[in-house]
């Protein structure tokens, strides 16, 4: 008995499905990270939500001590330091610097500046918002930060400091995310096996 094969064929076809398919996932990837960097810089720089759901947390009213070096900008430092401004203020002397009680606490600053202080938004400095990006990194495509954020605080000290602080996961993947997921994988499988 003779018996004809198309092992060959299939294997080549097989092949060239493996392919396509390692280069749709990676476009998949690729497409997700993009995604998830954008919906956390909304969730977290817009919305001032959680990856959990729900709010951050909300700005701390205790009153605290603030120097004008504080303010993000020499502006809202004047609304607070002018010269019109000091006698209504509670000045206080710390190590030779001239400090002032701001009864509002962190809230009260962030409406100086003029930025939302309904719930936590973390934009203050904006510095965090730009920083959040994509990469492909060791041949995975990935979202987070640069490595450090600044001389004594790497971002994952800083991003555990935000999780101990409100009890929330800041930055990640919420139920959305997971949906919008799994119709990118969908569309890109889809793509691969219509060659």
């Amino acid at each position: 008995m003779i018996i004809e094969t198309n092992i060959s064929e299939i294997a080549d076809k097989l092949k060239t499905k493996f392919y396509s398919m390692d280069v749709a996932m990676d476009k998949a990837a690729r497409e997700i990270a993009s995604d998830l960097a954008f919906a956390n810089k909304n969730r977290v720089y817009t919305q001032g939500e959680s990856a959990e759901g729900g709010k951050i947390g909300d700005y701390s009213t205790k009153p605290t001590l603030i120097g004008a070096s504080s303010f993000v900008n020499k502006g809202s430092a004047s609304k607070v330091f002018g010269k019109q401004k000091n006698k209504a203020n509670k000045w206080v002397t710390v190590k030779g610097k001239h400090l002032i009680v701001l009864p509002g606490g962190y809230k009260q600053i962030r409406s100086i500046e003029g930025f939302p202080n309904d719930k936590v938004y973390l934009t203050r400095t904006r510095k965090m918002m730009k920083e959040l990006s994509f990469a492909k990194v060791k041949g995975v495509w990935s979202i987070g930060f640069p490595f450090q954020y600044n001389a004594k605080l790497s971002y994952r000290t800083m991003i555990e400091h935000f999780r101990e602080k409100y009890g929330k996961i800041i930055w990640g993947v919420s139920a959305s995310d997971k949906i919008n997921i799994d119709k990118v994988i969908q569309k890109r499988t889809d793509e691969a096996f219509k060659k």
